[in-house]
């Protein structure tokens, strides 16, 4: 705009803009920018060059509605595109993650490794142009080979129990033949016997793990009563020791092989005998939810054998007693049956929990037997 008044001009809002050579007007929401030129020729009279502009445009106000309207859709369309965009990209990752889970969990569980599903990746390959085949593949062959090795170290292992229990039965039968030949007494061979009797045992104790280890399917089973294998096994081995509180209050059925049962009992029972101090309380009881507790009052489980439950002469660098082969049974008869197993240790004891099938969901255990076991099991149940 232009204007030409006298000195004595008024503005709109009655101000006079004349006096100064710049002035600055806001009116009705509009931004006058305006410039006072004095007119050579005409003394009394004074040109006004300005420029009218919203105010939005000059002081914008970056607060308003419409802009935090337009801030909050532009943030959701963006996280959704990126939501979008990482699900996309990131979702075969997100199976690896899930799949290196699995993994893990069949290492605790001392079974042999999953390979990669193909739903991760479709034909991974060590030599194409995708990375992620690539990692996929080299995890293939990683897990291929410790399966290998793992496999090969139980066949030897076994097949070294099988070597020397063969030479050790001949050892025995050659000092009974020496101790006849040279009529000595039981007493003078009686340290030597001792010997090869251990190590007898422990190999066959090791072939029996080994076996039930390498075993997939639950045969012979039979309605087993709870309260009366503890009682016989506390029974026969309160000899060593062992104070042991356990009052019968439920009367559970549980369904297994009966030598399985016994021999689980049996090694929990002999454990807490043997690191539980004399005089000390073993407390031993089952719930009404088919629970088999047994706390002991010992100096608890060492972190060392804790991370390696369920491998074989796993008994610690102090301990000496037994042979490492007591929870090695306890574990694989569990896993045999999947019954869950809770080991709780600290320093002022040990406690361990057996969560039993019970007799509703039997029917599970009967579809993975064969007919022989089927008819065992019906035939010898116990209500």
């Amino acid at each position: 705009f232009y204007k030409i008044h006298d000195s004595r001009g008024k503005n709109l809002n009655g101000q006079t803009t004349s006096d100064k050579q710049w002035f600055e007007i806001i009116v009705k929401e509009k931004y006058i920018r305006g410039l006072n030129l004095q007119l050579p020729r005409i003394p009394d009279r004074t040109l006004q060059v300005g420029l009218v502009l919203d105010e939005q445009l000059v002081m914008p106000n970056y607060f308003s509605k419409a802009t935090l309207t337009f801030a909050v859709i532009l943030f959701i369309v963006g996280l959704g595109i990126s939501f979008f965009f990482t699900s996309f990209l990131l979702y075969p990752i997100a199976r690896l993650d899930k799949f290196l889970g699995q993994v893990i969990a069949a290492s605790k569980a001392k079974n042999i490794l999953p390979t990669v599903p193909d739903a991760i990746a479709d034909h991974p390959s060590d030599t194409a142009s995708d990375e992620f085949k690539r990692l996929v593949a080299n995890l293939n062959s990683l897990i291929l080979k410790v399966n290998k090795n793992y496999e090969l170290s139980r066949l030897w292992s076994y097949q070294m129990a099988h070597e020397l229990k063969t030479p050790l039965t001949m050892v025995q039968i050659e000092i009974e033949k020496l101790q006849t030949k040279l009529g000595c007494s039981k007493d003078d061979f009686s340290d030597l016997t001792k010997e090869t009797k251990k190590v007898s045992e422990t190999i066959d104790s090791f072939l029996g793990w080994a076996e039930l280890e390498n075993s997939s399917n639950q045969k012979h089973l039979f309605m087993n009563n709870l309260n009366s294998i503890i009682s016989d096994n506390v029974k026969s081995l309160s000899n060593l020791n062992g104070q042991f509180i356990f009052e019968p209050k439920h009367d559970i059925a549980v369904a297994a092989n009966p030598n399985h049962l016994n021999q689980l009992v049996k090694n929990l029972l002999i454990n807490s005998i043997r690191h539980t101090p004399e005089n000390k309380p073993i407390v031993v009881s089952i719930s009404a939810h088919a629970e088999l507790m047994i706390a002991d009052s010992g100096p608890g489980i060492p972190h060392s054998v804790l991370d390696r439950l369920g491998e074989p002469f796993n008994k610690g660098t102090q301990s000496r007693k037994g042979h490492g082969l007591g929870l090695a049974w306890v574990i694989s008869i569990c896993k045999h049956y999947s019954w869950p197993l809770d080991i709780k240790s600290t320093l002022n004891g040990t406690s361990i929990t057996i969560k039993f099938s019970t007799f509703e969901s039997l029917e599970n255990a009967i579809t993975l037997t064969d007919e022989s076991c089927v008819n065992d099991l019906v035939r010898n149940h116990v209500l």
